[in-house]
């Protein structure tokens, strides 16, 4: 699996680093995804792909492991051209920023009060140009099971733009890579696309609504348990 992932992500990344353009990029990674999990003997059992929005929206998908990103990678289809909202921290590595910038990644920060505030609007921005943004509302994952606590920046920014949010489950990456551990399992995976819900208002409590709403629909779709928010 190690060596799989070594011979094709290397040569695939530096690829879409030295591009610097994301719907190439993320091309290549969507045939590189598929690639490896094919040949590791774990590909990505979809269901409700249909169901994803042509236009603008926020998929919400549940974090449960490293792996999440590359599942997803290979099950969203490529034509849609869906941009992961990834931690800024990430910006804080050379390398990693460079190849997640080829990608079209958006960069939010999820402690500062202020700069939170400042990527909401980001991220209404990018949702207003016609984005399809994907998002981990709980923020980060750990190595404990559960759907934790999510933020409300998803939220407040889809009520704002007024733009559907549409709730997915994702099972099986946790088992295949789970935090604190580097070698990996083998598991079965699958992508379920829940249901679509749309904000009614622009406010605080059209926020609330559409985070309560969610989680309710992703505890139904990913098969944990509720940590409560």
């Amino acid at each position: 699996c190690c060596l799989i992932f070594v011979l094709l992500g290397l040569p695939v990344a530096a690829l879409a680093t030295l591009l610097q353009h994301p719907p190439i990029g993320c091309r290549l990674v969507h045939g590189a995804a598929l690639i490896f999990l094919a040949l590791t003997a774990m590909p990505v059992r979809t269901r409700g792909m249909q169901d994803l929005p042509e236009t603008a929206h926020l998929l919400l998908v549940n974090h449960s492991s490293y792996f999440d990103a590359l599942a997803l990678c290979a099950a969203l289809p490529p034509r849609l051209g869906h941009v992961f909202v990834a931690k800024r921290e990430f910006a804080t590595q050379p390398a990693m920023h460079a190849f997640l910038r080829g990608l079209g990644t958006l960069f939010v920060e999820r402690f500062a009060a202020t700069k939170s505030a400042e990527d909401v609007q980001a991220i209404v921005a990018a949702l207003l140009h016609g984005e399809k943004l994907v998002i981990f509302p709980e923020g980060t994952f750990t190595r404990e099971a559960g759907l934790k606590p999510f933020h409300m920046g998803a939220f407040v920014a889809a009520a704002r733009a007024d733009v559907p949010i549409v709730v997915a489950g994702l099972r099986g990456t946790r088992l295949v890579l789970r935090d604190q551990t580097w070698l990996p399992r083998l598991e079965s995976l699958s992508l379920e696309i829940g249901e679509t819900f749309r904000p009614h208002g622009n406010d605080w409590a059209a926020a609330i609504r559409l985070r309560d709403a969610a989680r309710a629909e992703m505890l139904h779709r990913c098969g944990e348990h509720d940590l409560g928010q």
